[in-house]
């Protein structure tokens, strides 16, 4: 969950620095990749993060990092049933 975490937090460094379109690129595949390797290519977070994130824009970002966020949060609720 750490790479949520690292993904979630440059999410935020990008909208505060400005919006680049090569840097939201880079940020996409790094978090597509993670959520795939986490949960799967077909689950619902992974689909939607690729659907929300199709528009290079600062609102796809802002919606990316809202499905990493989800994302993070049902792994951990997830993890605390499993103790």
């Amino acid at each position: 969950m750490e790479s949520l975490n690292d993904l979630i937090n440059l999410a935020q460094t990008l909208l505060v620095s400005g919006f680049d379109t090569d840097a939201f690129i880079h940020w996409k595949v790094l978090a597509f990749a993670a959520l795939a390797g986490i949960l799967g290519t077909n689950h619902y977070y992974t689909q939607n993060f690729k659907r929300l994130t199709s528009e290079k824009n600062s609102l796809g970002l802002l919606a990316g990092e809202g499905i990493l966020v989800a994302a993070k949060e049902e792994i951990r609720k997830e993890e605390l049933q499993a103790v």
